[in-house]
């Protein structure tokens, strides 16, 4: 595993980013809009080398006591899965859920760029290539990001059918498809080094949907992010925002030269490919969960409201909300299913019931924090609160 410091290193790649409101970014490792989430994945590439999260975050020792990271691992049994599933769940909860995409994520993309082209039969260099994508992101932490490939508003308000793909083939090469066009809005550019365009982007080739794996850096390559999330420079009044802003972009592609062994022929539908992203996202809505639970409860303690009948029945609806997504990661984990290549995953009947509560959570949590904001007593203490 990569140290944070190596990982503030390679954003230093000559990457072309611009973001709403604030123009070109020189330097994401210093730029206001982008210095704090930086920070933040460079700290999680930093916990995988701090001995108090090694048990959580690694392997048990090997034969030859080397420990690996579990978000770069491949899970074959249900026990890989569990252990995957508490390396997320630890992670993510310290951003109260909001780093979505880590370089953990990365690796779920890969393994299911790697299972998809294998069902497809394509061809046994595209399974090499896919296995050894996955494996290099393995070894070195690189960090790769999703995309459905989907066009830009603008693309797909074009009057000319045929001209509202995201992307066009400009000429084949003997090294690679030169690629031209615009990518919808995503998570994370910005940060990651490579971005996975899915099967949305409108390319078919030999009776697939071309998708590939593009570069930040590359040349003719430009990430175009939307304005910063924070709406106040005071950190106390932006607490989550001002820290943990995953910058969604677009990428715009002109020219651009995609290598052989980074294109990947699969379906017309994306969401084979982010089969275990889906996984890794439940984490991220439990932790919001989590977060808007321990601020209900924090909230009505503050507010003498503990041991009011209405606010208890509001709190023990998310308690079972929350309860209901945790038993249903569990089940799902415990009873996998498991791909031709011997992959676990957990697609599994309760993952229907697993989203919807994550859902309901999602939704109390936002009628818990209007309901707190328009309390007059609650409105009465921020007004003295922001005067001071």
């Amino acid at each position: 595993m990569r140290t944070g410091s190596e990982y503030r290193d390679a954003l230093h790649d000559g990457r072309r980013v611009w973001v709403v409101g604030e123009g070109l970014v020189e330097d994401v490792t210093v730029h206001p809009a982008t210095r704090a989430m930086v920070d933040e994945y460079a700290a999680w590439y930093d916990r995988h080398h701090d001995p108090a999260w090694q048990d959580v975050l690694l392997t048990a020792p090997d034969e030859r006591g080397a420990r690996r990271p579990w978000a770069f691992a491949v899970p074959r049994t249900s026990a890989d899965l569990r252990a995957m599933g508490r390396s997320y769940a630890a992670t993510i909860f310290l951003t109260a859920g909001n780093m979505t995409h880590t370089p953990g994520y990365g690796n779920l993309i890969a393994l299911g760029i790697h299972d998809v082209v294998r069902q497809r039969k394509v061809s046994p260099e595209q399974s090499a290539a896919a296995a050894a994508y996955r494996d290099r992101l393995a070894r070195t932490g690189r960090f790769l990001t999703f995309s459905a490939g989907a066009a830009t508003i603008g693309y797909r308000l074009r009057e000319e059918p045929d001209q509202r793909a995201a992307l066009r083939i400009v000429r084949e090469t003997d090294a690679g498809l030169v690629l031209s066009g615009k990518v919808g809005m995503h998570t994370s550019p910005v940060y990651a080094e490579d971005v996975y365009v899915g099967a949305h982007s409108g390319v078919d080739r030999d009776g697939h949907r071309a998708t590939f794996v593009v570069s930040v850096n590359a040349r003719g390559v430009t990430v175009l992010c939307r304005k910063v999330s924070a709406r106040h420079a005071n950190p106390f009044l932006a607490p989550l925002s001002s820290r943990f802003d995953e910058l969604d972009g677009q990428l715009w592609l002109e020219e651009v030269l995609v290598p052989w062994e980074r294109v990947f022929l699969t379906e017309a539908s994306p969401d084979p490919i982010a089969a275990w992203c889906f996984w890794h996202q439940l984490y991220a809505w439990l932790a919001k969960a989590e977060f808007t639970l321990g601020l209900a409860l924090a909230c009505a303690h503050a507010m003498g409201l503990k041991d009011h009948e209405p606010t208890i029945e509001h709190l023990m609806d998310l308690v079972v909300d929350v309860q209901t997504v945790r038993s249903c990661q569990t089940a799902a984990e415990l009873d996998p299913d498991v791909s031709e290549e011997g992959y676990c995953s957990t697609a599994s009947p309760a993952a229907p019931t697993w989203r919807r509560a994550a859902s309901r959570c999602r939704r109390r949590g936002s009628a818990w924090r209007r309901s707190c904001g328009s309390c007059p007593a609650r409105r009465s203490w921020w007004r003295r609160r922001t005067r001071t």
